[in-house]
């Protein structure tokens, strides 16, 4: 059973409305990926992946909204 509060299903279903609308390939990643599967976790964020060139911009749609923290897998 996914424990998502409310606030974190608004902010994944903006993300998700968002990135789709603009074209930008993104992955559902970390304790929000695993509770959506079912994994038993109350995620207290959401972990998007996104490649290269989408992180700026994926920076500045949501950087006036949301925190947004950039780390690179290379």
């Amino acid at each position: 059973m996914c424990l998502l509060s409310p606030d974190l299903e608004n902010v994944l279903y903006d993300i998700s409305s968002v990135l789709s609308k603009m074209r930008i390939a993104w992955i559902l990643a970390g304790s929000t990926a695993s509770c959506l599967n079912g994994v038993k976790v109350k995620p207290k964020d959401i972990d998007i992946i996104v490649k290269a060139e989408g992180v700026y911009v994926v920076d500045r749609i949501f950087a006036s909204t949301y925190s947004v923290l950039r780390l690179s897998l290379i």
